[in-house]
């Protein structure tokens, strides 16, 4: 039951954040990553018979990473969230696009 509570509230989270036109790439792209991660946990255990220790060291650069991409991320409080992918270039690099007719 946990497991398909989890399952409708990343469906439903993941998709809020990404624009229209690439939601659903961007989708496919974080299950694909989430399955890929469920079938790499079950050497969990074998990495604890090496060595106690070597599970947080994983565990803290996977943290020390993810804090850092976090912080290329522009802020969007109070801001109108992008539709298209040319609107999230402006927001993310602040410039605009000039389309050739």
């Amino acid at each position: 039951a946990v497991v398909s509570t989890q399952s409708g509230h990343y469906g439903r989270d993941t998709s809020e954040v990404l624009p229209t036109l690439a939601r659903s790439t961007g989708v496919s792209l974080c299950s694909t990553v989430a399955r890929i991660a469920s079938i790499l946990s079950p050497f969990v255990i074998i990495l604890n018979q090496i060595s106690g220790s070597l599970i947080y060291f994983i565990s803290f650069a996977c943290i020390l990473t993810s804090m850092s991409l976090m912080k290329s991320i522009p802020e969007t409080l109070n801001k109108q969230l992008p539709n298209s992918v040319a609107e999230c270039e402006v927001l993310f690099h602040g410039k605009q696009k000039v389309e050739s007719v």
